[in-house]
């Protein structure tokens, strides 16, 4: 059994580790399903959210849903997706590589701030 009952459990490496899985996977379910739309455009229902997200929960939860089911159903198509992204999508790496900058400039900052406050002061 784990003792989670210790403070330094939960560090800053291991947030920026959480943020950066799920910033990857947010990015791998938004190519998915816009790989998935543009190979069936016809054969996608509920696409109509992607095009006009509605302000209301329904439509969000919607979204979110058809995001999901896209990032799991076109795992077997990882090749083609990441293809697409790469050569017809190019600003779908750049969504990756700028949200994968967040969680890796946060644990740089962290880690300075982490060690500044280790070391013991200096008077002048």
């Amino acid at each position: 059994m784990v003792d989670h009952s210790n403070a330094s459990f939960w560090t800053h490496t291991r947030t920026c580790v959480v943020l950066a899985l799920a910033f990857a996977l947010l990015s791998w379910s938004i190519a998915a399903a816009s790989y998935a739309k543009y190979t069936e455009p016809d054969a996608q229902p509920g696409y109509e959210v992607l095009g006009a997200v509605s302000t209301t929960g329904l439509g969000r939860r919607a979204l979110a849903v058809r995001l999901a089911v896209e990032g799991v159903a076109q795992l077997p198509n990882v090749h083609h997706v990441v293809g697409y992204a790469i050569w017809e999508k190019p600003w779908l790496a750049g969504i990756f590589v700028g949200l994968e900058a967040v969680p890796l400039g946060a644990w740089f900052l962290l880690h300075r701030v982490e060690r500044e406050l280790a070391a013991p002061r200096q008077r002048r």
